[in-house]
This record gives C-alpha cells, sequence and structure tokens, in this order.
C-alpha cells in the first residue's frame, strides 16, 4: 500500500503488471526493481530493416532518440490498441469475439 502511496497510478500498474502470476504485492519482490523477460531471435533481413525504420520515424517524431526496445514496445502496443478495437468493431457487428470483453493492457 505504501508502494501506492508514493508512486503514480502508471508506475503501480506497471509494478503490478511485472509480478509474476500468484505473486502478492506484500511478498518482497514487490518493492525490488523490475522484472525482465529475456526475448532473444535472429532477425530476417525485412525484420531488421522495419524495425530500423520504424525506430528512425519514432525517433524523429519525438525528437529523441529511442531503443529498439522502446521501437518494440511502440510497435506493439499500436498493433495491439487497433486489434483490441477490430474485436470490438466485430462484436457490434454480430461477430465471435477473439479477445475477453474485459481485456485491457497496463500502458
Amino acid at each position: 500500500m505504501e508502494f501506492a502511496r508514493s508512486n503514480t497510478v502508471y508506475e503501480v500498474e506497471k509494478k503490478v503488471a511485472s509480478l509474476k502470476r500468484r505473486d502478492r504485492p506484500r511478498d518482497r519482490g514487490f518493492s525490488g526493481g523490475p522484472v525482465w523477460f529475456p526475448h532473444k531471435f535472429k532477425a530476417s533481413p525485412e525484420l531488421h530493416q522495419a524495425i530500423e525504420c520504424l525506430q528512425a520515424v519514432i525517433s524523429k517524431r519525438k525528437g529523441v532518440p529511442v531503443t529498439e526496445q522502446e521501437t518494440l514496445l511502440i510497435a506493439c502496443q499500436v498493433t495491439l490498441a487497433k486489434e483490441i478495437q477490430a474485436d470490438s468493431d466485430d462484436a457490434r457487428n454480430g461477430k465471435e469475439r477473439k479477445l475477453s470483453s474485459t481485456y485491457r493492457q497496463v500502458s
């Protein structure tokens, strides 16, 4: 509770999202640093070019350099938001939902 009182909603949501399943906020890990998940992959030339191009575009729009991780995070967030919206539109048109109507992402 002390963490929530002394941090922004964004920081609290980010911390909660980083907890592993069945962890509780009162466990020792809650007051520590963020949890990192290793992702390793080899990029094809097309993927490499797409990441570099998007990284350059985002850097220019923001006015500051962004990392590959930030670039991939933004790309995933934008794509996921579009997919959630498309799923919602499909549901309004009588089609079957692919995602839970309560699906929400910590941003």
